[in-house]
């Protein structure tokens, strides 16, 4: 179209890495959630065991996130 130019200037990027930091959030969430409904049944130093793994992995995903944004 006549004037209409897509740049991948500095907007974009930004758009971009907030949309992905957005997806991770949500896939977090929804792990952490699925891991909490699983151990509802199961004791709670069990859980502990058994969320702190899940939870460094996030923490992980961040920095590298943070790292290529």
């Amino acid at each position: 179209k006549p004037g209409y130019r897509v740049e991948s200037g500095p907007q974009l990027d930004l758009a971009q890495s907030e949309l992905i930091r957005f997806v991770f959030t949500l896939t977090r969430f929804s792990l952490i959630l699925e891991e909490k409904r699983n151990n509802v049944a199961t004791h709670e130093d069990e859980h502990e065991r058994r969320t702190f793994p899940l939870v460094s992995q996030t923490l992980l995903l961040d920095d590298t996130i943070s790292a290529a944004t």
